[in-house]
């Protein structure tokens, strides 16, 4: 199995299937795939393959996963970017390894990802974030983000 199916697994087993969650900013979702980021999808009727398709074109390859060496790092990243959008993701691994934060994964950030150790820092990093964001209106989530990086770490 390839490494992007292989995360699939995990992404589907954190995300669920179809969601109407009144405190969910997303709305209707199906798969993690949410109404309010892809407006003219017909949520109900998506398929797997089709939401497999989203997250590969459109958080998979922009984080570039395939490409940083560690495989759980590469599994957090592309996990941060389906959760929180893919410039977070990108944010927070460049910051744990020094690179210029900018929201885009470059051959900078992937050469310094690669030079190093840098999955426990990541973590800490998303979970800093998640509980910065576990306001009020959050909180409800807070649980379930922190299940989701428990669960990416158990592969």
């Amino acid at each position: 199995m390839n490494r992007f199916d292989k995360f699939m697994q995990i992404i589907l087993l954190n995300e669920g299937g179809l969601s109407d969650n009144v405190n969910d900013s997303g709305g209707l979702t199906k798969y993690g795939i949410s109404q309010k980021a892809y407006p003219k999808l017909n949520i109900r009727a998506l398929t797997i393959e089709q939401a497999k398709a989203i997250y590969k074109r459109d958080y998979y390859d922009i984080v570039k996963a395939e490409l940083i060496k560690d495989e759980l790092l590469a599994l957090h990243v592309f996990d941060m970017a389906v959760n929180a959008g893919c410039s977070r993701a990108a944010k927070l691994l460049q910051k744990t390894v020094g690179a210029p934060q900018d929201g885009i994964i470059s051959n900078i950030t992937l050469g310094k990802a690669n030079a190093g150790k840098f999955v426990d820092k990541y973590i800490v990093e998303r979970i800093m974030y998640y509980h910065s964001i576990a306001g009020w209106k959050n909180e409800v989530f807070f649980k379930g983000w922190i299940n989701r990086v428990i669960i990416n770490c158990k592969i």
